[in-house]
């Protein structure tokens, strides 16, 4: 063991779900339960907080071919969206990374 880990303990609980799902619920319950709506909307708003002191920031550099000066605030489907997105790349694998963004 090292001194990093720390000393294990062994599981004694029960290794089932804590939680009820429907069967026909779908894969969207199981995102939900970790990604549940206080918690997109939080990332939700925190990126757009982000995205303004950013180009706050640039206020004062040239901006007339900068794409940023579209910017607009997203919405919480539309980062439930990009999660999905993110998490499918996992599973779905493409020779380069501009290929997930393509159509």
């Amino acid at each position: 063991m090292s001194a990093a880990s720390g000393p294990r303990f062994p599981f004694e609980g029960d290794s089932a779900l804590n939680f009820e799902v429907d069967p026909e619920g779908g894969v969207m319950q199981y995102f939900d339960l970790f990604f549940d709506n206080n918690l997109i909307d939080y990332i939700t708003n925190e990126t757009n907080r982000y995205a303004s002191q950013v180009l706050r920031g640039r206020a004062s550099t040239d901006t007339s071919t900068d794409k940023s000066q579209n910017w607009r605030d997203a919405t919480v489907p539309e980062m439930r969206v990009f999660f999905a997105l993110i998490m499918l790349q996992s599973i779905v694998r493409k020779p380069e990374i501009v290929h997930y963004w393509s159509r």
